[in-house]
């Protein structure tokens, strides 16, 4: 009975690092799989994603990738309201991923959504720039004046994304929020226009965050040259993604 007890016990820790392993495996499989969306199409890029999901539905290494999918399905919707559909799902599967901390939980529950960000684990953070993406993304199409209650926790989803500095996802919704907001809630081109710039440089060959800049602080800013330049720079790429092949028609007449 001892020598079973002893096997059992020294074989757990291997179970688990199998597992660990398998996961991570499979997290490469999908990332891969996510790399060809462009040959394969977001439906066919995914199927590893879901199946996943629905292994390990709580898992925020599986959260984000969702909320990264719902944005780019909404990206590549022709129906507007077909696509604000497609980003209040990935917020909501954003809101999943933080709301699977119960210190985060309590915390909203008592009515402190920064106090609720500041405290979410760690392993949790990775969803936060994604989440405030779809829900910046939905208020864009929603209006960002009816949507102006958002604000507040947009901001302090960004506040908290996992180095505003480095993380280009974070950056492209801070960008895009600046673009958007109301005035009076502090819209500011010029540094939008800089965000949206690093958010490219982060992701030189994606074309949204180019179309984004370019529509949304280099034509209200004016410049002639810069915006046929900027055009160009879109429509000469090559669209390697359904989305951004969406994005080059976003510009075409």
């Amino acid at each position: 009975m001892w020598s079973f007890l002893i096997v059992a016990l020294l074989g757990c820790p291997k179970a688990g690092q199998s597992e660990a392993l398998r996961f991570r495996n499979e997290l490469q499989q999908i990332d891969a799989r996510w790399t060809l969306r462009g040959e394969l199409g977001l439906e066919g890029a995914v199927e590893p994603l879901r199946a996943l999901w629905a292994e390990r539905p709580d898992h925020p290494e599986v959260s984000w990738r969702l909320v990264r999918l719902k944005i780019a399905e909404g990206l590549t919707e022709d129906d507007p309201t077909d696509a604000l559909r497609r980003f209040a799902e990935g917020r909501a599967l954003g809101m999943a991923c933080l709301t699977g901390d119960e210190g985060f939980l309590l915390r909203w529950r008592q009515g402190a959504f920064s106090d609720a960000v500041g405290s979410l684990e760690a392993s949790r953070r990775i969803c936060l720039g994604w989440t405030a993406l779809a829900w910046v993304r939905w208020m864009q199409l929603q209006g960002p004046e009816a949507a102006a209650l958002d604000l507040e926790a947009i901001d302090a989803l960004l506040g908290g994304a996992i180095d505003p500095q480095l993380d280009g996802t974070a950056v492209w919704a801070r960008g895009l929020l600046l673009a958007i907001r109301p005035v009076w809630a502090g819209r500011d081109l010029q540094a939008a226009h800089k965000l949206l710039q690093r958010a490219i440089a982060h992701r030189p060959a994606e074309l949204p965050q180019r179309v984004d800049w370019l529509q949304l602080t280099v034509e209200p800013l004016g410049d002639p040259a810069q915006i046929a330049s900027a055009r160009d720079a879109v429509l000469t790429r090559e669209a390697r993604t359904p989305e951004d092949r969406r994005a080059q028609e976003r510009l075409r007449p």
